[in-house]
């Protein structure tokens, strides 16, 4: 008899088990019973707790063990968001994502209808990646799918997003890049009523693009910098990804060679940079070639100094 409520009792822990996996983040409490002994599972602190009669302390000890190597959740994350541009309530929005190797782009990972201006996302992911919020084909705006919870908040002057340390970090960066872009907004309103009080288009120029040239080149280093900090991060090369694919093709660029020759290997490595550096023409023997001129160079400097 002892027997057989040993063997009921692991099945229903094997259900617990399951149940904690799928509930984990609400807070309930459940009663499992036999007819003689009973555990509670509290999916809150993530713990099963039961107390057994007439079992062996070997019978409790394989229990006990069973469950230490199987109730770890699989990491998940939830992301809340919320937003006052007009239109968005009733519409579709997607979240993708691209493999931090750039191996799989647009993975789509989950989607949800805008309600009151409310929407929300959630599931499961084998590791950290950077992905975008997605209005039909529109990108909305960059997120990083960390295990937790997230939120999002979007309006027609900026977006944030809370929640991690890498979000916490990239949400640094876009305060710092929608702010240069609302400059650059302003700017062309400015060129706008510039033209309605009958300055001509010479004295528009001359007044507008040494502004919006040091706002295009404060972006520039805004973004080149966002990546070398974020070298060893999925922050880094996902930014990376993106300023390639904004180019529509392979370039190297100032903004690009910049990067790749500050980089470390580790960075390299990644089969998208890689793959670019053989679209833009460059072989890696070549890109080892620059890197040891520049710091050649900075050894120079530094002699001076």
């Amino acid at each position: 008899m002892a027997k057989q409520s040993a063997t009921d009792i692991i099945k229903k822990v094997k259900i617990a088990k399951l149940v904690l996996n799928l509930f984990g983040d609400l807070h309930f409490v459940l009663y499992f019973c036999t007819r003689k002994n009973k555990y509670i599972v509290i999916p809150q602190s993530n713990q099963i707790i039961f107390s057994l009669q007439n079992m062996r302390l070997t019978h409790i000890l394989f229990c006990v063990l069973g469950l230490a190597g199987t109730c770890s959740c699989s990491p998940q994350y939830n992301i809340d968001g919320n937003s006052t541009i007009a239109g968005l309530d009733g519409q579709k929005m997607y979240l993708r994502a691209t493999r931090p190797d750039g191996t799989q782009a647009d993975v789509a990972l989950d989607s949800c209808e805008v309600v009151h201006g409310c929407f929300t996302f959630g599931g499961v992911v084998d590791s950290v990646l950077m992905a975008d919020l997605y209005m039909g084909d529109e990108v909305m705006m960059p997120v990083v799918i960390e295990n937790g919870r997230m939120f999002v908040q979007m309006d027609n002057m900026m977006q944030s997003i809370s929640g991690g340390p890498l979000n916490d970090r990239l949400n640094q960066f876009l305060v710092k890049h929608g702010r240069c872009e609302r400059e650059l907004w302003d700017l062309s309103r400015r060129a706008r009523n510039m033209l309605y009080e009958g300055k001509s288009l010479e004295q528009i120029v001359a007044v507008i693009d040494p502004m919006k040239s040091t706002l295009l080149g404060q972006m520039k280093d805004l973004e080149v910098k966002f990546v070398k900090d974020n070298y060893d991060n999925v922050l880094g090369t996902g930014y990376f990804m993106r300023m390639c694919t904004n180019m529509g093709m392979p370039v190297a660029n100032d903004d690009i060679l910049d990067i790749l020759l500050d980089a470390p290997d580790a960075f390299l490595a990644n089969p998208f940079i890689g793959n670019y550096l053989i679209m833009m023409g460059m072989t890696p023997a070549q890109l080892q070639k620059e890197r040891e001129a520049r710091k050649g160079k900075g050894a120079k400097k530094r002699k001076k100094k």
